[in-house]
């Protein structure tokens, strides 16, 4: 069972965007929290630290997501052929 090309880059994409989704909106939570005033204070906001947030979330999560959304479209690539539509 061969994935095509389009399968393949549409899942990915997937998972990235989905990854990105869910790391923005922990390190939003976190900026809104603001525990112990790393994220922000009378100085202004500490951007680095943003970062720093959203990456700790993001890559873990991709190395998480993006296996998991092939072998999502690795089987829905099989479920479309057992139902006649061989591409």
């Amino acid at each position: 069972m061969r994935l095509r090309r389009q399968d393949i880059v549409r899942t990915q994409v997937s998972g990235i965007v989905i990854a990105v989704v869910i790391a923005m909106t922990v390190t939003a939570f976190d900026v809104y929290a603001n525990p112990g005033n790393v994220f922000y204070s009378d100085d202004g906001v500490n951007w680095t630290f943003i970062i720093e947030t959203f990456v700790s979330w993001f890559a873990p999560l991709l190395l998480v997501i993006l296996p998991l959304a092939l072998f999502i479209g690795w089987r829905r690539a099989q479920q479309r052929n057992k139902e006649g539509h061989l591409d």
